[in-house]
């Protein structure tokens, strides 16, 4: 077989291998029937909750003993909060990007062919070379470093998001149970106002109380019937919010279990614990993330000063003459030098220093606002279940026993009634911000449910 032949035959045999190790593009045409049905069956799927709930070491929620715990809530909202699967998808375009950065640039083919207008016996002139570029800089090497940060940066980014739906869900989850508690407390209310009410029409009948004493027990009444059903309809409004939190279909009954957890024991000897440290905030480690990012980015501006090397074979037939050779190229970082790009990645870096600094000092702050929100609200707490609650237990007491031993004082009882209600609503919002005020400092001080982000992987 001649140059002449040989040659075309090469190129074509190397076109099909590489048009063989190409990706076909495959369409994904959006289809959101088929995912309003998972969505309605997410729930359900305890496969898919499972794994997830083991890759952040909790156990898998089931709508069981009386519906979904908080605990079990936020491990459904991490798994299925709309927010945070997008984020998580978005992270995942930087892993893709990482998991394939660093890859040698692909060789170049080039061909030319001309023909001597000429009268001649081999008219025709053509040409091949194969161009290689050998990053003699280093550079691949930095890319993938710079591919990598970035990933940890979109990762911990992602991160933040969680703690901070952990923190949201925790605080909404608080304020839906104190309300729901206050409904309650209402309905009570209202049960013993029905009783007093009843007393004080037998008394009216006898003439021992006036009718207007009496509709000021009616007004009452009604007064606290319109509050318990504005109650219970911001109770209602409040659960939707926490299930479109969680990720599931609104409309689909789910069972949730309120509640008012509340440590023991906090206030007077936390004071001398010390301050805890704001380095693993998780705004100050993305901070750091990003710093790093900042950090591979002027890593890789200044390699681009340096050049590559370029290299091939080249063969060429000049009316029937064959030559072979080898091509060179070099750039010279004589007068550009990548100055430019240097000199704004340098100026990030120190603008992303300054964010590390700047978050540091706002999580200080914030951990010791928590801190001290959760004293006093430990304090308001037992200060009324300690001094109030007992004054007024002690005025409903007398005021029954004044009613045993004949002599009757309905609105004396009415107002210890009154005063008994008002102290519970009370008791039941300082349990509630005392609960919200210790929950989210656990939250700031231990960052649970926080999924690992994947090993680095080289290529």
């Amino acid at each position: 077989m001649t140059a002449r032949t040989c040659l075309p035959t090469a190129i074509t045999a190397l076109a099909v291998s590489l048009l063989a190790g190409c990706i076909s593009y495959e369409p994904a045409p959006i289809d959101l029937d088929t995912f309003d049905h998972d969505w309605q069956s997410r729930m359900s799927d305890t496969e898919a909750l499972g794994i997830f709930a083991e890759g952040i070491g909790e156990p898998v929620p089931a709508e069981q003993n009386g519906g979904l715990s908080l605990d079990e809530a936020i491990v459904v909202a991490l798994y299925g909060n709309p927010e945070l699967r997008h984020a998580r998808l978005e992270a995942g375009v930087e892993l893709a990007t990482a998991e394939n950065a660093g890859l040698w640039d692909d060789p170049e083919l080039s061909f030319n062919l001309m023909r001597n207008v000429d009268t001649g016996t081999d008219p025709w002139i053509y040409g091949a070379s194969l161009g290689f570029t050998v990053p003699l800089s280093g550079r691949l090497g930095v890319e993938r470093d710079q591919a990598w940060a970035d990933y940890q940066s979109a990762w911990h980014a992602v991160a933040v998001a969680e703690w901070e739906l952990v923190r949201a869900l925790t605080r909404d989850w608080v304020a839906w149970s104190a309300t729901l508690a206050q409904a309650e407390a209402q309905g009570r209310y209202l049960t013993d106002l029905d009783a007093l009410i009843s007393t004080a029409d037998a008394l009216v009948e006898q003439g021992e109380l006036s009718p207007a004493e009496v509709r000021l027990l009616r007004i009452e009444q009604v007064q606290r019937a319109v509050t318990m059903a504005e109650l219970e309809r911001e109770a209602a409004r409040q659960r939707r919010a926490l299930i479109a939190m969680m990720g599931l279909r609104p409309g689909t009954v789910y069972a949730l279990t309120p509640g008012l957890p509340v440590p023991e024991g906090e206030g007077d000897t936390e004071g001398d614990a010390p301050e805890p440290s704001a380095q693993t905030h998780p705004r100050v480690l993305a901070a750091v993330a990003a710093y790093e990012q900042a950090e591979q980015a002027l890593r890789r501006e200044v390699v681009k000063q340096y050049p590559d090397l370029s290299i091939g074979p080249a063969f060429e037939n000049d009316e029937g003459q064959s030559r072979i050779g080898l091509g060179l190229g070099l750039p010279l970082p004589f007068w550009n030098a990548n100055r430019q790009g240097i000199a704004q990645a340098a100026a990030a870096r120190d603008a992303a220093h300054a964010r590390v600094e700047l978050a540091y000092q706002q999580a200080a702050a914030e951990l010791h606002e928590a801190r001290m929100r959760r004293r006093s609200a430990a304090t308001l707490r037992r200060a009324v279940a300690e001094e109030l609650l007992p004054l007024t237990t002690q005025q409903i007491d007398e005021a029954r026993r004044l009613i045993e031993l004949g002599e009757v004082d309905v609105l004396l009882l009415s107002q210890a009634v009154v005063a008994a209600a008002d102290t519970e609503l009370m008791m039941i919002r300082l349990r509630a911000e005392h609960a919200a005020a210790a929950l989210d400092y656990e939250r700031l001080t231990h960052t649970r449910w926080t999924a690992r982000p994947e090993a680095r992987t080289e290529n």
